[in-house]
């Protein structure tokens, strides 16, 4: 079916839940809701909307919802599903389950670890990649091929071993640019113990704007990655849009996105390896961060990293209208 473009009467309302907390690392929930936009005039309560879009269940403001709902309206919810269902805990979205007429998943990972534990009989699902962040098209790449340093973005945390890019780095003597947007106690304090240790080699800022973040992305030898478990990694469709490769720990998600284009690792020691052999010949690193590119544009971008309003409206519309 044709979804109903930006000019035609027939388009919905659309209500967003999940708002009210955003930290920088969700900013894609700003941008799958521009996209959104699109194709939905967006209202400010549940009451006006001809469909709820619930993005995060968890957050406070779905008491809006269940309270609306649980009044006796019945409106059709689709559920943004970006991670496993919490096994033995009840969520807000429970109350209001049967009025769920969509989950969109953002990963075939997030869909397999979701169905292993969610009790209830799951609504229909569609997989809807996440979005290429907007800032990440609209600032200006780096002009030269590549300068001499790797990037680290994502929160400084245990589940994502924040501490083994210190550590590697401090190993390898080559330079790092870590941007985070929140901290674990405990993970800073090594990350901040080996930047005091190994000054101008491990750069950590906190908070930086995107257009920041961005160019030096764009400029990187390889964005790092040490976690322990994914449900998708935003910053990987990033860095494979400038063209630059992802050193990461071997996850079913990565694999799921990338196949065989991105460079794996299991232990701190071959991280710091990777990054001292690379670190003045990045003839392959350009390489992989072009296969990785190749698998974006033809594999990925038609799945909701390019088009995420168009192929998200189309299943929402359909959904409704069923």
């Amino acid at each position: 079916m044709s979804v109903a473009s930006s000019n035609q009467p027939t388009r919905k309302k659309l209500y967003v839940q999940g708002l009210v907390w955003l930290p920088q690392n969700r900013w894609w929930m700003v941008t799958e809701v521009r996209e959104l936009s699109k194709y939905f005039d967006l209202v400010q309560s549940p009451m006006d909307a001809d469909v709820i879009y619930a993005l995060d269940p968890l957050q406070s403001d779905m008491r809006v919802v269940t309270t609306y709902i649980s009044s006796g309206a019945s409106k059709p919810i689709v559920w943004r599903i970006i991670a496993g269902y919490p096994t033995g805990m009840k969520t807000p979205i429970d109350d209001v389950k049967n009025h769920v007429v969509l989950a969109l998943v953002n990963s075939l990972t997030t869909k397999s670890d979701f169905l292993k534990s969610y009790p209830y009989q799951p609504p229909p699902m569609e997989l809807a990649y996440h979005p290429l962040n907007y800032e990440a098209m609209q600032v200006s790449k780096c002009q030269q091929q590549v300068i001499r340093y790797y990037i680290y973005v994502g929160a400084i945390e245990k589940r994502k071993r924040s501490d083994w890019i210190a550590e590697a780095t401090f190993r390898s003597r080559t330079i790092t640019r870590m941007y985070f947007p929140y901290a674990e106690r405990d993970v800073y304090d090594e990350v901040y113990r080996v930047a005091q240790i190994y000054r101008n080699g491990l750069i950590v800022t906190l908070n930086a704007p995107p257009q920041e973040v961005y160019l030096y992305m764009s400029c990187a030898l390889a964005l790092l990655s040490a976690s322990s478990w994914e449900t998708f990694f935003i910053p990987g469709i990033e860095t494979a849009y400038y063209a630059r490769p992802l050193i990461s720990t071997k996850l079913p998600v990565l694999d799921e996105l990338w196949g065989d284009t991105y460079i794996t690792y299991s232990t701190v020691d071959e991280l710091a390896q990777l990054m001292a052999k690379y670190f003045n010949d990045p003839t392959e690193l350009n390489a992989y961060g072009v296969k990785m590119n190749d698998r974006l544009t033809k594999e990925l971008w038609n799945k909701g990293v390019g088009n995420f309003g168009e192929l998200a409206s189309k299943y929402i519309y359909e959904a409704i209208q069923r």
